[in-house]
């Protein structure tokens, strides 16, 4: 008995012995990865752009391969903008991301934007991509007068 139980702990010695020396990363991320488009917008450039508010939230493991956000507006589609999502900070962190129209300029009103974060971790290769689609509401800024003004 002593003989076999002296048998199993040398073959776990040399097994042990025989595993590559790689450094292992605590993994202490608490943050989900999430991306929120903003339910408003605001026109600019005349109607020739939108703003759009995004949240991206992400901790400092994750690279960005691919970030942009589009607006579909009846039926014209945007170019995509990209969004410059920086993993960086362990927190949300907030985005005004100027979306450029198509060939139709934007109007007040209802449109939906579609926006698209892929991550990568560094360590294994392995992604993660992002989506959020929401209808937004496209408004004109308005600008408040200054003192003194009528």
């Amino acid at each position: 008995m002593l003989w076999n139980a002296s048998r199993c702990l040398t073959a776990a010695i040399l097994f042990t012995l025989s595993l590559p020396a790689s450094p292992v990363r605590a993994t202490t991320e608490t943050v989900v990865p999430v991306l929120d488009i903003g339910k408003g917008a605001s026109l600019a450039a005349g109607g020739n752009a939108a703003m759009v508010p995004i949240e991206v939230q992400c901790s400092a493991r994750w690279e960005v391969l691919e970030a942009f956000v589009s607006i579909v507006q009846n039926s014209t589609q945007s170019a995509n903008a990209p969004i410059p999502v920086d993993c960086g900070m362990d927190r949300p962190r907030h985005y005004n991301v100027q979306v450029n129209a198509g060939q139709t300029p934007f109007e007040q009103g209802e449109a939906t934007a579609t926006a698209y974060v892929l991550l990568q971790d560094p360590d294994n290769g392995a992604t993660m991509p992002l989506n959020d689609t929401a209808t937004i509401l496209i408004r004109a800024v308005t600008h408040k007068s200054g003192a003194g003004e009528p």
